[in-house]
């Protein structure tokens, strides 16, 4: 059926959304017929962190791009290393006074005394500090000028290569804190996305950390050195690669509790929007929000097969939020067939999958779009999804008009009748079916204003034309309810 284009191309922009193709549900996608989502994703391994660590251990040596650095920062440097090594290895006071000095210039002194007090909002000046440390990893042939490669000068690089390594040892204790405490909230609270957020900036540090943590010195270093690097460089790929697998955790768990939530408790077959709805799409919200950091790790879970798509998408975490939405329109179709009235039943599905279709709008498609496709040219599974909801929603519009109204309208016949007693008269009839749906229908709830004010109309295109009709071919002059009272009376539906 051709879409008629109410409230501002409902249905028409069905056909129109993707340039004037239609897309029958599901015809050109693999999803999955059970309508689940696979689960059960271990890290073993960031595949950025394989990278990332392929990069800071075997990147060429040699001659690192000129770091501008003050006289100043140099020579607090290397007094903070000279410090560090100033006493005996049997005493730690001296390597702690050193890095005292250095994380009061960092803005951590607090990781001194961790794990005590430590917080979330920690983690700003935490990712600031890893930032500005493997700066200054780039300062070592600032620090270390010499060309020849003298005993002193291996002895200076090695130093330097372990205060580094005491650093990172201090400062990557904050990841098992923010792992452990991403864990705890997410069993208290499932809807609080500051220790997940938190966790994938804290992840986003590692990774940028562990593309830069090579010492660029020429000529290359002592093997010792080497040795401490890569040390170095094996820490941050573990500590990455468990905030990795703690965001992955995260997620399917948030996913699963959203989607089972709606099999607890009984139904109150109320034609509102369901809190899974409202849970589903503020989770996708926020995926949206951090669209890049969390892509990265679906992406790794493809990767490395944990994770299979159920749709082809050259970007998984486009395919992961399709699956979760078809989940949840499937348990919602489900649960619209234990409503004792088949028209609430419609109406529930059509107020859950308008309001999908226009989160899914608002935050993937209509502003700056382009960073969930391959190319300009090619549908992303999320643009393929919208559009069959277009179709979805003006089905439901169609069907909800012919299971609520069309009994409605069967009272009154297209030919002329013999005059009948009142109670048995096809206007008795029209009028009483009409009041009675009427009655029934005002404390149906359509919670968008735009919908509401399509429904109605498409209401009043429904009845009122045919009741004008009807009472003007039969000459009835004073009917009960005159067609501009019955489009008042309409404009007062779904209210709740």
């Amino acid at each position: 059926m051709e879409a008629t284009g109410r409230d501002g191309g409902l249905g028409s922009w069905s056909y129109n959304y993707l340039g004037q193709t239609r897309y029958t549900p599901y015809s050109s996608i693999n999803s999955s017929s059970s309508g689940t989502v696979s689960t059960g994703y271990t890290f073993t391994g960031s595949y950025l962190s394989s990278v990332s660590m392929e990069a800071a251990l075997a990147t060429p040596l040699g001659s690192y791009p000129g770091v501008i650095i003050d006289e100043k920062k140099k020579h607090g440097v290397k007094s903070m290393v000279q410090e560090f090594f100033g006493v005996s290895s049997a005493d730690d006071s001296g390597y702690i006074s050193a890095l005292k000095k250095w994380f009061i210039e960092l803005d951590v002194f607090w990781l001194i005394h961790a794990p005590d007090g430590i917080s979330y909002a920690h983690a700003p000046s935490w990712i600031h500090a890893l930032h500005k440390i493997t700066e200054t990893i780039h300062l070592i042939e600032k620090l270390f000028p010499e060309i020849s490669k003298n005993e002193a000068r291996v002895s200076d690089e090695i130093q330097f290569a372990q205060f580094i390594q005491k650093t990172m040892l201090k400062m990557l204790a904050f990841v098992d804190f923010i792992v452990a405490s991403n864990s705890k909230a997410i069993m208290e609270e499932v809807m609080n996305w500051v220790p997940l957020s938190t966790l994938l900036s804290v992840r986003g540090a590692l990774s940028r950390a562990l593309q830069k943590t090579w010492f660029p010195i020429h000529p290359p270093p002592s093997a010792k050195a080497k040795r401490i690097q890569r040390e170095i460089v094996n820490l941050l790929s573990a500590k990455e690669s468990k905030a990795g697998e703690a965001v992955w955790s995260t997620l399917e768990e948030i996913r699963n509790r959203v989607l089972i939530s709606m099999e607890d408790g009984a139904q109150s077959c109320q034609s509102d929007i369901h809190k899974a709805t409202h849970s589903l799409m503020r989770y996708i919200s926020f995926l949206r929000s951090h669209y890049s950091s969390v892509a990265s790790v679906v992406s790794e879970a493809a990767s490395l097969g944990k994770y299979v798509p159920q749709i082809e998408d050259p970007f998984p975490l486009n395919s992961l939020i399709v699956e979760m939405v078809s989940c949840l329109e499937e348990k919602l179709v489900k649960m619209s067939g234990s409503f004792p009235d088949q028209g609430l039943g419609l109406l529930f599905l059509l107020n859950n999958s308008y309001f999908i279709r226009e989160t899914l709008l608002s935050s993937f498609l209509l502003m700056n779009s382009s960073f969930i496709r391959a190319s300009p040219q090619k549908y992303s599974s999320l643009d393929i999804h919208v559009a069959e909801l277009f179709e979805k929603v003006q089905g439901y519009i169609e069907s909800y008009l012919q299971v609520s109204w069309e009994p409605v309208l069967s009272c009154l016949p297209n030919p002329t009748h013999p005059r009948f007693w009142k109670r048995y008269s096809p206007l008795y009839k029209f009028e009483s079916q009409f009041q009675k749906t009427y009655n029934t229908q005002m404390l149906w709830k359509v919670p968008d204003p735009k919908l509401r004010k399509t429904l109605r109309t498409a209401i009043t295109e429904k009845i009122v034309p045919d009741y004008t009709k009807y009472i003007e071919d039969n000459n009835v002059t004073t009917p009960e309810l005159t067609p501009q009272k019955l489009e008042e009376m309409l404009q007062e539906l779904f209210e709740g």
